[in-house]
């Protein structure tokens, strides 16, 4: 009985795969394949994700639409470039390398569109600190705003865009910590204007939503010189989470 089951369970061992697992097992093997590729690409694209850099899509500190404006350069042709280290996410209009425009009454013109502004984002450097700056209840935020960005030198039209475009992220939180680091900006994004303007003014601010509020050093707002003549000015800024 014993060598009667002993030859059975050696035949079992022996005998082919089933017709049915020849015919599964490559199914099988091609799932796997694919499988395994979509949990490569989907990790691959995550790490990217997170590692590239915030504003709009990304994870991180992001500069978030600083915007350029032009006056004093009418019907003269002026050409921007960013320095070679400025890394840009988007860009509007198409910035292919530089920017190239006819002015006209304060307006960037190619052959067939107006442009009030230029607008670009670009990845950060890590360098910002928020140790010297103002904490802002959420009740005083628009006031604070409107009476820095007069000092830095914005006008009325100006400080508009930047309170509109900021505000509506600023007032999610009850406090903000809030800097302003122009020279730091100008440090990490070169910008050449042909021709050279006589005034140019880049106003750059970082903040931090917070609960409480907290002690900050008191930063010096430095003023701006009167434009004159031929004048670039810029603003844009950077939430760090």
């Amino acid at each position: 009985m014993d060598e009667k089951k002993a030859k059975r369970k050696e035949k079992n061992i022996s005998d082919p795969p089933s017709k049915l697992w020849i015919i599964l097992h490559p199914v099988l093997c091609f799932f796997l394949i694919i499988l395994g590729l979509c949990i490569g690409i989907t990790a691959g694209y995550y790490a990217g994700y997170l590692s590239y850099g915030t504003a709009y899509g990304y994870v991180g500190d992001l500069m978030k639409k600083p915007v350029i404006y032009a006056y004093g350069y009418d019907t003269i042709d002026v050409t921007l470039d960013f320095d070679e280290n400025t890394e840009l996410t988007c860009a509007y209009p198409d910035y292919n390398g530089h920017w190239h425009f006819n002015m006209s009454s304060d307006k960037f013109l190619d052959s067939d569109r107006t442009y009030d502004y230029l607008y670009y984002e670009a990845v950060t450097t890590d360098d910002f600190d928020l140790s010297h700056g103002f904490c802002v209840k959420r009740e005083d935020t628009i006031a604070f705003l409107e009476d820095s960005l007069r000092m830095m030198g914005l006008n009325d039209r100006e400080s508009n865009d930047f309170i509109t475009y900021w505000l509506p992220d600023l007032m999610q939180h009850k406090y903000n910590v809030i800097s302003f680091q122009s020279k730091k900006f100008e440090e990490f994004v070169g910008l050449t204007v042909n021709p050279m303007p006589d005034s140019m003014i880049r106003v750059y601010m970082v903040w931090k939503g917070v609960d409480e509020p907290v002690e900050v050093e008191p930063q010096t707002i430095e003023c701006t010189m009167p434009r004159q003549g031929k004048t670039i000015v810029e603003w844009g800024g950077t939430e760090l989470k």
